[in-house]
């Protein structure tokens, strides 16, 4: 076929070489035009169950990420995540909940074992590795999630978010510490039932599909069936203008998305309005 491919790569990896430990500073950053955390108990239940209840011996697919490498400076690897945010961000608060469960036990022997699942998690510079969208609090969330449970740090100045406990990434990380700790819960030999899980979920399979710019992303996006939360057909007219923005020389990204903001501030989420959106976008 000819013409330009919208595909640089796409290869299966183990979640732990997409959060390989020994490339820490690799950070993957959710722009702020992809909505907010919105997973919810079935989407967790799912994954949790998917992955730590199944009796195959063989790695669990998880599915499809859809990456653009934004990486400016060699020293701080970046990759921008199309799609599979969702999926992502659910792991890294499931690794979250793991590795509290795991330092909560004292051990010499696992301590190696609890470093490697923290740079999974965070940076060296005990910065979040997965960088959240603005929107819905969902960065400043994050945040505080690997910093309070996580980090650890007497030195912390992130402030506990006003209503908390009622945040979802908050009950995302109070649902799978519940669940961890009822699995092991009857376990003679707690730490050994933790690292099994922890080698349950970094087994864990995902395809990565690295793409040269937004335009292939999108177009490439809405032709995947991935699990998860269907999207609405607002996020589909979204993904629409920000695909022929980012082929448009005289266009960009952000301009396009504040103008977005715009329309949903107009028209709602249930997209109920007399008016009409081209009025908007003038």
């Amino acid at each position: 076929m000819a013409g330009t491919s919208i595909i640089n790569s796409a290869n299966d990896y183990y979640l732990r070489e997409l959060l390989d430990p020994q490339n820490a500073k690799l950070k993957y950053v959710i722009p702020k035009y992809q909505r907010e955390y919105s997973w919810g108990k079935q989407q967790w239940e799912n994954l949790y169950d998917d992955i730590l209840l199944d009796t195959e011996d063989s790695p669990h697919f998880l599915g499809t990420i859809i990456a653009i490498s934004n990486t400016e400076d060699s020293l701080e690897p970046k990759l921008e995540l199309i799609d599979g945010q969702q999926r992502m961000t659910s792991l890294s608060i499931l690794l979250c909940a793991l590795y509290q469960a795991l330092s909560g036990l004292t051990s010499m022997d696992n301590d190696f074992d609890c470093m490697a699942l923290k740079f999974m998690i965070t940076s060296p510079d005990k910065k979040p590795r997965m960088v959240l969208q603005s929107q819905g609090q969902n960065e400043g969330d994050y945040a505080y999630l690997i910093d309070e449970f996580v980090v650890m740090s007497d030195e912390s100045q992130l402030k506990r978010p006003k209503n908390w406990g009622n945040r979802r990434i908050s009950q995302a990380y109070k649902y799978f510490s519940n669940r961890i700790q009822q699995q092991v819960e009857g376990d003679d030999d707690k730490i050994a039932a933790l690292l099994h899980m922890a080698n349950r979920i970094k087994n864990a399979v995902l395809v990565k599909i690295e793409v040269p710019d937004h335009a292939s992303a999108f177009t490439l996006f809405e032709s995947l069936n991935n699990r998860g939360m269907d999207l609405s057909p607002i996020d589909l007219i979204k993904n629409e203008m920000l695909a022929r923005a980012d082929a448009n020389r005289d266009l960009d990204i952000e301009t396009t998305y504040r103008k977005w903001k715009q329309v949903i501030e107009f028209v709602g989420q249930d997209g109920n309005t007399s008016g009409t959106i081209p009025e908007v976008l003038l």
